[in-house]
């Protein structure tokens, strides 16, 4: 919210602000912005993915900083073109702050290993073992 305050500050001294690459959220007093619409981009995109699903499945978000405007409004387009989608397709996990290498890394390999670890607790249940094991 701080730069919003700001923008609102220099507003109310006469001092007109714009927001170029990226527009600041509603409620604003700037007058201008000028930046690629990310919300649609995203609702449009999420629209693509879930028709190549089928309509049906699982969805993880990987997106920008948390505190980028412009990851907000890709989160919430995603969130309304999974709501519209009519139940069949789920966002399973949302995980930002992937735009510097090694953090986005960190965050991928811990989702990786949180659905391995989530496998081998099925395999070895042991209804599965007694079922998978070899008779001669």
């Amino acid at each position: 919210m701080a730069p919003i305050k700001i923008l609102g500050e220099l507003e109310d001294t006469g001092i007109p602000t714009g927001a170029l690459a990226g527009c600041v959220e509603q409620p604003t007093k700037t007058r201008f912005c000028f930046g690629t619409d990310t919300g649609h981009s995203a609702y449009l995109g999420t629209k693509e993915l879930i028709k190549a699903l089928g309509g049906k499945g699982k969805i993880a978000h990987f997106t920008g900083f948390l505190v980028d405007p412009n990851t907000t409004l890709r989160i919430k387009a995603v969130e309304q073109a999974v709501a519209e989608a009519g139940g069949g397709v789920e966002i399973i996990q949302v995980i930002a702050d992937i735009d510097a290498y090694e953090p986005a890394d960190e965050k991928l390999m811990l989702l990786w290993l949180h659905k391995v670890l989530r496998l081998m607790e099925l395999l070895l249940q042991p209804g599965f073992l007694q079922l998978c094991q070899l008779k001669p």
